[in-house]
């Protein structure tokens, strides 16, 4: 089995990355998920191919679940759980 991913893409100005990035962390610490950042001033390539044009965004797997806005734990942990279970 593939080991689920939650990816969050932000950058540099976003003002929400803060809030986006305690809630990644703090859901991967709790599931054992595994991680991956992506500034999108920087891979901008890999954010307009899942079409994420503002950040925050938090991708589950290969589904962006959030895009400009930080989801909730609860929203978080069921799309982890969704995709885990497919």
């Amino acid at each position: 089995m593939i080991p689920m991913k939650i990816t969050l893409f932000t950058s540099k100005t976003c003002v929400k990355g803060p809030a986006a990035k305690a809630l990644v962390e703090e859901v991967v610490k709790e599931t054992g998920t595994e991680i991956e950042y992506v500034d999108i001033e920087k891979d901008l390539f890999l954010a307009l191919e899942h079409q994420i044009a503002s950040a925050p965004a938090i991708m589950v797997g290969d589904e962006v679940i959030s895009k400009g806005t930080v989801p909730s734990k609860e929203e978080l942990l069921a799309a982890l759980k969704s995709q885990k279970s497919e």
